[in-house]
């Protein structure tokens, strides 16, 4: 939950100054569901006798990307003025 809290609030920062913020809400959105998805996955984990997370293959390095989406956005944001609508 802490990226989904940080990439919201650098999401709103970005907003209150004018900007669209798109990288931004993307990741805070992928964030929020990975988020969920965790919760369900260990859910499922207490009822299982050895729980193998082959999924996180691929959503470890997916959610690097997300990451990096995210914080390039902000930083980009953060280093141009506002743009007229």
């Amino acid at each position: 939950m802490l990226p989904v809290l940080l990439f919201g609030a650098g999401l709103w920062q970005v907003r209150r100054a004018g900007h669209r913020g798109r990288g931004l809400l993307i990741a805070t959105v992928l964030w929020g569901l990975y988020a969920a998805y965790e919760g369900i996955m260990y859910l499922w984990a207490q009822r299982v006798v050895a729980p193998i997370r082959i999924d996180l293959i691929l959503l470890g390095p997916l959610m690097y990307a997300v990451t990096a989406l995210g914080l390039v956005s902000w930083w980009r944001q953060g280093n141009h003025p506002a743009r007229a609508a």
